[in-house]
């Protein structure tokens, strides 16, 4: 099974179809297929109610030393906690037939069916699913002709940034919160675009290569 994800946000069908969506996120245990969702988070987009938070209790997959590090979620916390098996019922009440947002949604919901798949859970109500990818969306608004994976490095944060959103001292890389950030950045970039004029510029990395090149410069110079 795989994912056809739309992303133009300035089509009107998606337009009024978002407004009946859910934004979801998950933190894993890696970023290969065989990783598995640690935490799942889901909310209503026209209300930003939450609709579904649970930690995950992995089954064949512990948590990488690099994914521990993004999203901080400890072996003690995912301790007792239900497995994917175990709530799969349950999430698929909440998405069933539903519009599905999200920053990079293929890599939410390509985790959620790979581990449907490893955990026998029922998949066949994937396929009900309308993915938006709002990663996708942002990359061809501020690229233009350019293709997406050349904006591959472009982060949620980015995006929020040069959106005018002060994300900082919100807890950054957990689910809910990620949900919660993906849902102000559509409302304020596309939904509310008559109200607000966001930046189309995203921070670059040749901006930064030139920062990084002349601070060692400087240092250099200073050291002869």
């Amino acid at each position: 099974m795989s994912f056809a994800i739309a992303d133009n946000l300035k089509c009107q069908t998606w337009r009024h179809a978002l407004a009946r969506s859910v934004i979801i996120d998950t933190e894993t245990t890696g970023l290969r297929l065989r990783d598995e969702p640690v935490e799942i988070a889901v909310i209503d987009f026209a209300s930003g109610e939450p609709l579904f938070d649970r930690l995950i209790a992995p089954q064949h997959t512990p948590v990488s030393d690099g994914a521990r590090a993004i999203h901080g979620i400890s072996d003690d916390e995912l301790a007792g906690q239900p497995s994917f098996a175990d709530v799969a019922p349950e999430l698929q009440s909440v998405l069933w037939g539903r519009t599905v947002l999200g920053w990079n949604v293929n890599f939410d919901l390509t985790m959620l069916l790979e581990t449907a798949k490893r955990q026998r859970c029922a998949i066949t109500w994937m396929k009900t699913l309308r993915p938006f990818c709002a990663k996708t969306a942002y990359v061809r608004e501020v690229g233009g002709w350019r293709s997406p994976d050349d904006f591959d490095w472009i982060s949620l944060a980015d995006a929020a940034d040069s959106t005018g959103i002060d994300w900082r001292g919100r807890a950054r890389h957990r689910a809910l919160t990620d949900c919660q950030l993906t849902r102000e950045l559509v409302m304020t970039r596309w939904i509310n675009a008559t109200k607000t004029q966001p930046s189309t510029q995203p921070a670059t990395q040749s901006t930064t290569q030139s920062t990084t090149q002349s601070t060692t410069q400087s240092t250099t110079r200073g050291q002869q």
